[in-house]
């Protein structure tokens, strides 16, 4: 069986977690943990980018 998935959904959840991820770094106030997290968490926003949102770009060209 196939599995369904929306792609433009996901690649718009993984643009609000890069927005909410940046505007948390910004509130935080230079405190060292919060920043640390804050780079390993966009550091894995940016291997979704590339695995969903890159994909995405070349299977929804063609629509």
């Amino acid at each position: 069986m196939k599995p369904e998935f929306d792609l433009n959904a996901m690649v718009q959840k993984i643009q609000t977690l890069k927005q909410n991820a940046a505007e948390l770094k910004a509130v935080a106030g230079g405190i060292v943990a919060v920043d640390r997290n804050i780079n390993r968490i966009s550091a894995s926003i940016r291997v979704m980018e590339l695995d969903i949102c890159d994909a995405a770009d070349i299977l929804l060209a063609g629509d």
